[in-house]
C-alpha cells in the first residue's frame, strides 16, 4: 500500500463520506417532505423504513463476507478471484431478493399492527408505503448489495457517483410525487415510494453497465452468475453471517425501541423517527472513516504490513473525534431550527428539542465505535463484534429502554438513555480489544 496511511485513508474515506452521506440526506429529505403531512404519515413510513433495513440486514452476508474477502484478495494481488467472489455474492442476493420482497408485501400487515402495535391511520400509510416498495425489491436489493462490495473493495469513487446519481433522482421525484408538482397527481405517502422505487432502478441499470463493461476495481462475469460455487459460498458464509447476526441483533434491537417508542404515543413514535433519521445522516461521517479503515486494514494486512494496519486505526480513531465534536455543538445549539426542517407539528418539535441534547452527547461514544469496528471488521476479528454487539442489544436496547422508557415511565429520554449506555458500553469493550490486539506481523485471513 504505498503512500502515507493518513493520504490513504481520506482517499478512501472521503467518496465514502459523501457516497453515504448521500443516502440518509435522501432519507432525511424524505422524513422532511413526509413529515410535513402528518405525524402519522412520518410515523408509518418511518416503521417501514425500518423493516427494509431489518431486512436487508440479511444481504451484509453478501455485502460484508465479501468485502472481507475480496479486500485481502485484492491486497495480495489476487483480482482474479476477488471477481469470482463479487459474482457468486450477486447471484446469491439475486435469489434471496424474490423472498424478501414477497415478505414485505404480504406480512406488512402483521408487521404493523401485531408487531410495531402501530395505531391505524400510521399503520394503514406504512402498509401502502412498504407493498409499493416490494414490487421494486429485487432490483433495488442486488443494487444495494453489487453498490456496496463496490465501496467496500475500495472503489468508493464509483460508488459516490453511483450514490449521487440515484438519490439526486430520488430527491427530485419524491418532491414531485408526494405534493404533485408540475402536473403530477398529488400521492403522498404513495409518491414517497414510488420515487425510491423508480430511482433504485434507475441506479441498478447504471451499476450493472459499469460492472460489466470493466470500469470498476472488479469485474462482473457472466460465468460466476450461472452457478454456485460451494466452496466459495462457504467462505462467504464464515465471513458474512457473523457481520449479518451482529448488524441483525442490533437492527433488531431498534425494532423493539420503536415499538416501545409506538407505545408511549404516536408524538413519541414520529418523534423518535426524526432523530433516527437525523442521526443516520450524521453517522455517515463516521461510517465513511470507518469503511476506510476497514478497507485500508485488510488490504494492509493481505499485503503482510500489520504495522501499518494498526497506524491506520489510530489515525482513523483521531480523526473521527475530532469531527464528531463539531457534530455534538451543532445538535446543541440549533436544536429548535434542526426540529423544524422535519416537521411543523409543535408537539413533535417539542419533545425533539427536549431529546436533542441527549442525542448529541451520544455521538461521541457513536462515532469511536464505528471506527474502531472497522478496523477489527478488516482484520477479520467479527465473531467478537457479533457478541458483543448481541450481548449490548439485549442488555441495553431491548430490556433496558423497556425498563427506562416504559417501567420507570421516562419516555422517549428513558429509551435513548438506554441506547447511550449500550453505545458507551460497547465502544470502551472495543477500544480495549483493539489495544490488546498484536498488529505487528499479523498475517491475512487465507482464501
Amino acid at each position: 500500500m504505498p503512500g502515507s496511511p493518513l493520504k490513504a485513508l481520506l482517499k478512501t474515506s472521503l467518496p465514502a463520506m459523501i457516497d453515504l452521506s448521500s443516502q440518509t440526506v435522501m432519507w432525511m429529505i424524505e422524513a422532511m417532505l413526509v413529515g410535513h403531512l402528518g405525524a402519522e404519515a412520518l410515523a408509518g413510513v418511518g416503521m417501514a423504513a425500518q423493516v427494509i433495513i431489518f431486512t436487508s440486514t440479511l444481504l451484509l452476508t453478501f455485502v460484508m463476507g465479501s468485502s472481507i474477502i475480496v479486500n485481502q484478495l485484492l491486497g495480495g494481488g489476487r483480482k482474479e478471484e476477488a471477481n469470482h467472489f463479487l459474482g457468486q455474492s450477486v447471484m446469491m442476493c439475486g435469489l434471496a431478493s424474490l423472498g424478501i420482497s414477497a415478505l414485505w408485501y404480504f406480512a406488512a400487515p402483521v408487521i404493523f399492527k401485531t408487531i410495531f402495535g402501530a395505531e391505524a391511520q400510521a399503520a394503514s400509510l406504512g402498509i401502502g408505503y412498504l407493498r409499493i416498495i416490494s414490487c421494486f425489491g429485487p432490483l433495488i436489493i442486488v443494487n444495494f448489495v453489487s453498490v456496496g462490495i463496490l465501496r467496500g473493495a475500495g472503489d468508493t469513487h464509483l460508488s459516490m457517483l453511483v450514490s449521487l446519481v440515484v438519490n439526486g433522482i430520488n430527491a427530485v421525484l419524491t418532491s414531485i410525487l408526494i405534493y404533485g408538482l408540475f402536473g403530477f397527481p398529488r400521492l403522498e405517502v404513495k409518491g414517497a415510494a414510488l420515487a425510491t422505487g423508480f430511482a433504485h432502478s434507475i441506479g441498478f441499470a447504471i451499476t450493472f453497465t459499469l460492472l460489466l463493461t470493466h470500469r470498476s476495481v472488479l469485474t462482473l462475469r457472466l460465468r460466476d452468475l450461472k452457478t454456485v460455487n460451494l466452496r466459495s459460498s462457504r467462505q462467504l458464509l464464515l465471513m458474512g453471517v457473523p457481520i449479518t447476526v451482529e448488524q441483525m441483533a442490533w437492527v433488531t434491537g431498534q425494532m423493539f425501541v420503536m415499538s416501545y417508542a409506538a407505545r408511549v404515543s404516536t408524538v413519541a413514535l414520529a418523534t423518535h423517527q426524526v432523530l433516527l433519521r437525523l442521526q443516520s445522516v450524521i453517522s455517515m461521517l463516521y461510517q465513511g472513516i470507518g469503511m476506510g479503515a476497514m478497507i485500508l486494514t485488510g488490504k494492509n494486512l493481505g499485503a503482510n504490513q500489520g504495522e501499518r494496519a494498526r497506524k491506520v486505526g489510530t489515525i482513523s480513531s483521531r480523526i473521527v473525534f475530532i469531527t464528531v465534536m463539531g457534530v455534538v455543538a451543532v445538535l446543541f445549539f440549533l436544536a429548535k431550527p434542526i426540529m423544524y426542517l422535519f416537521t411543523s407539528d409543535q408537539r413533535v418539535i417539542h419533545l425533539g428539542v427536549l431529546v436533542l441534547g441527549l442525542v448529541a452527547i451520544i455521538q461521541v461514544p457513536k462515532a469511536l465505535n464505528i471506527v474502531i469496528s472497522g478496523s477489527l471488521r478488516g482484520a477479520g476479528d467479527i465473531k467478537w463484534l457479533m457478541t458483543l454487539t448481541t450481548l449490548g442489544v439485549l442488555a441495553f436496547e431491548v430490556f433496558g429502554a423497556w425498563a427506562l422508557g416504559l417501567w420507570f415511565g421516562l419516555g422517549l429520554v428513558g429509551i435513548w438513555l438506554a441506547t447511550g449506555i449500550d453505545e458507551s458500553s460497547r465502544s470502551f469493550v472495543n477500544y480495549l480489544r483493539y489495544r490488546g490486539r498484536k498488529w505487528r506481523g499479523t498475517k491475512s485471513t487465507q482464501f
